[in-house]
């Protein structure tokens, strides 16, 4: 969350994704590195869109609810087809998929200790009024 100061960008985080891309370029294929990488975006993705289900329950109140074509039929559909490609990926790379899972999963000690004595969030929510400027 920390800045560089005259570049404005998280230098820290760019060098340790650098250092872990570099880290599985050494000691693995790119075949490998892309199963990792297929297997949490697809899951990433499927979260993503079972959010929109959290978030039209949320603004029902606001009238700022999210369109979303045909739902909720097509977003129980696509994730249907992310749970498909899910255990399809699982099953054909069990592994990799396993270890993409793990690599996201051991953020989550880092963020906790990056969040100890925060008293603001690192992303602030935007109103209704806010978003569409």
């Amino acid at each position: 969350a920390r800045l560089q100061p005259r570049f404005g960008t998280p230098a820290w985080a760019i060098a340790i994704q650098g250092a872990i891309g570099t880290l599985l370029v050494a000691v693995s294929s790119f075949q490998q590195i892309i199963a990792y990488f297929i297997f949490v975006a697809v899951l990433f993705l499927g979260l993503t869109v079972a959010g929109l289900f959290s978030i039209r329950r949320q603004s029902a109140n606001t009238g700022a609810a999210i369109l979303t074509p045909g739902y909720p039929v097509t977003p129980l559909l696509f994730l249907a087809f992310v749970a498909l490609m899910l255990i399809v990926l699982a099953l054909h790379s069990p592994r990799e998929s396993a270890l993409g899972v793990v690599v996201v999963l051991a953020g989550l000690p880092v963020y906790e200790i990056f969040q100890r004595g925060r008293t603001e969030p690192l992303i602030q929510p935007v109103s209704a009024g806010e978003a569409g400027s």
